[in-house]
Formats: C-alpha cells, structure tokens, sequence
C-alpha cells in the first residue's frame, strides 16, 4: 500500500527530540511537540526492542491532511496495515523485532481478533480507534481533573444537540488550523486565538456544552475544569504556584 502518514509518533532517548524535529522539517513534516515521557513497557519488550532506559522524548507530529472530511475506516484500516509492526508473535508463542509492516505480515492470511487487536494497539494517536474511541492525551493529569474530563468528554460527546454543534463551530478546521492552534495555545494560553476565535471564549462555549449536556450529579464532576477556565488558569499555572509556595 502507498499513502500518506498521517499521523506520525516518534519514541527516543531523552535529549535526541530536537535532532528528531531537524530532521522532520527537512522532509517538510510539520513538528507539533517535543515532549518527555517515561517508558511503561515490561522488562521482555524493552529486551526485544534493546531498550534499557526509560527516559524518553516523545515527538509528535500532524502530517496535513489528517483532518480530511474524507478520512474513512478503509483508510484508517490502511493505515494500521501500513504501520511497521515492531514487535511480532513468534512460534514459540514469545513476541520478536519485526520490521514489516502488518499488512506485509498479514498478506497471505486473514488476521484473527487477537492479531487485530495487537496492530490496533500499536498506533499511538491521540484518539486511537479500537472497539471504541481511545482519548489518550489526559492520562497524566491529578484524579480529580481525570475525572472532570470525563465527564466533559460525557457532556460534549454524548449529547446530540451538542454534537451538532461541536460539528458547526469546528467546521472549518484544518490540519494547517489544527498545526497553528497547537502552536498558539503552547505559547499564549488563554490569550491565543485559534480557529478565528479568541481561546478564552471557546473554552467557555465548550464548558457551557458540556454542563448543559450533563445530569446535575455528573456536572459537579466537572467543576474543577470549569473552575480552571472560569479562572483562566492551567495546571501548569498550579504546578507553578506550588513550586514556589513549597
């Protein structure tokens, strides 16, 4: 198969993210973030994959294109096949270093649920499509916030009303839109403006979604985010406070 990456993760050790990043624009890849991540793997991957440090830079790139209205299951199935695999199932029922991708793997035979399952696993976008919808990115947050954003996720996603909605303010966006936002956000918070718009507004436009889409119980779940917007502050501005009042 031949297509475009759409969406493009890349895993090294701490302090070769940039040199990564060089890299990416001289191919023309749009480079969204470098971040740190510790790695999570179990000591027979990390032997497999040579790994003995889990210090990590993570660099995460949007490839234009990925936010396509035409984007569609054959494509995102495409794409799960043309991923390298990694890691593979051996005969010994252990797993081995495997450089194909799934469907160079998976050309001669039909895959089982568990082979599926695997090579879905392997894809580490922020919204990874399995029997449901995985929203990976606010996984490191205080429980509180979790749960907030739970029930934001709850409030916005399953109400109709606010789908269609959702559906009309963002419209329009782009990966090039997406790419500015990213980079807007990071650098002016709450004072950016993204999508036409100020940030501040759609915060609360998006907060006011999802407390209306939610049961009064439910909706007291979500105030601790509600309070952060209401109050234009991030949880790096609390982490900041902290470090200094410690």
């Amino acid at each position: 198969m031949n297509r475009k990456i759409e969406w493009l993760i890349t895993i090294v050790d701490r302090g070769r993210g940039d040199k990564v990043a060089e890299v990416y624009q001289r191919h023309h890849v749009a480079v969204q973030l470098v971040t740190h991540g510790r790695g999570t793997a179990t000591s027979k991957i990390m032997d497999v994959l040579g790994l003995d440090e889990p210090e990590k830079d993570i660099v995460l790139s949007l490839v234009p294109g990925a936010l396509s209205s035409g984007f569609t299951f054959e494509d995102y199935a495409e794409y799960v096949l043309d991923t390298p695999a990694i890691v593979a199932p051996d005969e010994d029922e252990g797993w081995r270093y495997c450089e194909q991708t799934f469907g160079q793997l998976y050309a001669d035979k039909p895959m089982t649920r568990k082979q599926v399952e695997h090579a879905v696993s392997m894809q580490f976008p922020d919204v990874r499509l399995k029997t449901y919808l995985e929203i990976r990115p606010a996984d490191s947050m205080p429980i509180p916030y979790v749960i907030a954003y739970a029930a934001l996720i709850k409030g916005l996603f399953y109400n109709e009303g606010n789908l269609q909605q959702l559906e009309a303010l963002f419209a329009d966006v782009d990966a090039d839109a997406f790419e500015m936002a990213k980079d807007a956000l990071m650098e002016r918070g709450y004072n950016a403006h993204v999508y036409g718009a100020p940030v501040a507004d759609l915060c609360d436009r998006v907060i006011g979604l999802a407390e209306n889409g939610l049961n009064p119980d439910d909706r007291a779940l979500l105030e601790p985010l509600s309070r952060l917007v209401a109050q234009r502050v991030t949880l790096a501005d609390l982490a900041e406070r902290e470090s200094k009042e410690a």
